[in-house]
């Protein structure tokens, strides 16, 4: 693992089910997206099935974000593709009638449908959805709150950086931008962007994440020993500044409705090509030295100079 996994929680990981059978390189990957699937995508509190999210367990307590380090009324901002949300509600084990009612009187859309090989008429739907609720706050929030609260039982937890710190890139309307500076590789050209505004207080106890809760992800880069957060691999190889990010669960009900910004962004253009993927780590990597070069994470740097 990495620093930010302490050996309680390192030893709880491996002791779980996902991970018992002796793994090649093929199966330590699907017993990963196993794990993440069934240990982190869950309640911050025990729901029906008893279990609630591993990051929230006591055993990565190390990574809690304590009150020294930020004030409750400190801002965060975080973002969601509208598109992504729909494409997983659109699943058999979320699409309810109570569900489709409700986004209905919302929307006067129905929720999409995944057919086979039918990915351009589901964005089609999106893209309908969007022009029915653009420039209407109050029901872009209401949406959002709604689809927020579909997902609870099974959404990973959410990521947000400091609204300080994106709040250029978000006050100027610059979606695609927004995305690039927060790492985000995983949106794309034509998605439209949820975005919520909110102080830390309302969010309660954030962490630092971790490769965990990841999910291992491509754009995701691990932060130096000497930060209590995470740091945004932006997906730009100019001069562009990393920002601030923690995880925490997720906004429901009214908190996750007043939140919203009633925005709906779009994006013109996608955040990256995977194809320079390597090329923007290597920035990463000289951005992390240039901006944390203090004692405490020379070995990590020594360490992990191959890491791009």
């Amino acid at each position: 693992m990495d620093h930010r996994i302490g050996s309680t929680r390192e030893s709880t990981l491996l002791g779980s089910s996902e991970f018992q059978e002796a793994p090649d390189g093929e199966k330590w990957w699907k017993q990963m997206r196993d794990y993440f699937t069934r240990r982190i995508c869950l309640p911050a509190h025990s729901g029906p099935s008893g279990l609630c999210s591993a990051y929230v367990d006591s055993c990565n307590g190390a990574n809690a974000v304590g009150p020294k380090i930020l004030a409750s009324f400190d801002q965060l901002l975080h973002v969601a593709s509208l598109n992504n949300m729909l494409w997983r509600l659109a699943g058999a084990e979320y699409h309810t009638f109570d569900l489709d009612y409700k986004f209905h009187e919302i929307t006067g859309c129905s929720l999409p449908q995944r057919r086979p090989g039918a990915d351009d008429r589901f964005k089609a739907d999106v893209d309908a959805i969007a022009a029915e609720v653009m420039g209407k706050p109050d029901k872009v929030k209401e949406m959002a709150g709604l689809l927020s609260d579909a997902l609870t039982q099974n959404q990973p937890p959410w990521w947000a950086c400091f609204a300080e710190e994106a709040g250029p890139y978000y006050d100027a309307g610059d979606w695609v931008k927004l995305c690039r500076v927060l790492g985000l590789g995983h949106f794309h050209d034509g998605h439209w962007v949820l975005s919520w505004r909110y102080e830390v207080g309302l969010a309660g106890t954030v962490y630092r994440p971790t490769v965990v809760e990841a999910n291992d992800g491509p754009f995701h880069f691990p932060s130096p020993p000497s930060e209590p957060y995470g740091i945004t691999m932006p997906l730009d190889l100019g001069d562009v500044p990393a920002c601030c990010e923690v995880v925490h669960p997720p906004l429901t009900g009214q908190a996750a409705v007043r939140a919203c910004t009633g925005l709906l962004g779009h994006m013109e253009g996608a955040p990256c090509s995977t194809g320079d993927l390597h090329l923007f780590r290597q920035r990463h990597t000289e951005r992390l030295k240039t901006n944390y070069n203090k004692p405490q994470n020379q070995e990590w740097f020594n360490r992990h100079m191959g890491i791009s």
